[in-house]
């Protein structure tokens, strides 16, 4: 038999239901079995590279990769077919799962309740699939403050002082969300309190 399928395997996402890819053999005698195997001699790895089939896929003996990846990086590992007579051929494959998306730490404008509107303020998301949408849960943000849904900016303008707490999440084009928590402060307006005209001390 001869193995036909591509290497590498397209990329997977962490978290998302990797799209089902059909191994594909030629010659010999159907039906086919096929499986997996690490690599030997074990290829050299450098950060989150593994010489294993992807965790959370399962390779079926009719040839069907699915499931869902638990783990990002790059796996390395041997395929097997085996034809009815029993004659095999391997190839060596790969396949890239790429991380789950995640809010990278940031900090607000500072933003006081006499400006007229927040400084444009954008949110960024890494990894996971392009094709984001952005919500606040739990606590909203302070009134006349929005957040877009598709590009994860914030405007408005600063009209409630006072500390406030939000949770931003992203879900990516997968379904496959982040949440991270912000803290910031809304500053009240500078007023002067002192009376005029003012009066001199004796003392």
């Amino acid at each position: 038999p001869e193995i036909l399928t591509d290497c590498p395997l397209p990329d997977g996402y962490q978290g998302a239901l990797y799209h089902i890819v059909f191994l594909k053999a030629v010659k010999g005698k159907k039906e086919y079995s096929w499986s997996v195997s690490p690599r030997t001699p074990a290829p050299t790895l450098g950060a989150n590279e593994f010489n294993r089939f992807p965790d959370g896929l399962k390779l079926s003996k009719a040839g069907a990769i699915s499931g869902t990846p638990d783990v990002p990086g790059k796996f390395f590992f041997r395929l097997t077919v085996t034809d009815a007579n029993g004659l095999s051929v391997e190839k060596d494959c790969s396949i890239t799962i790429i991380p789950a998306p995640s809010i990278p730490d940031t900090e607000f404008p500072t933003c006081w309740t006499a400006n007229k509107s927040i400084d444009q303020f954008c949110l960024t998301a890494k990894d996971g699939k392009p094709g984001y949408t952005w919500t606040i849960v739990g606590q909203s943000l302070p009134k006349d403050l929005v957040i877009d849904k598709n590009t994860g900016c914030i405007t408005g303008v600063c009209k409630q002082g006072g500390n406030f707490s939000v949770i931003v999440k992203v879900t990516d084009k997968n379904g496959v969300v982040a949440q991270k928590a912000f803290s910031f402060r809304v500053y009240d307006e500078l007023k002067i309190t002192s009376d005029c005209p003012l009066v001199l001390s004796t003392n």
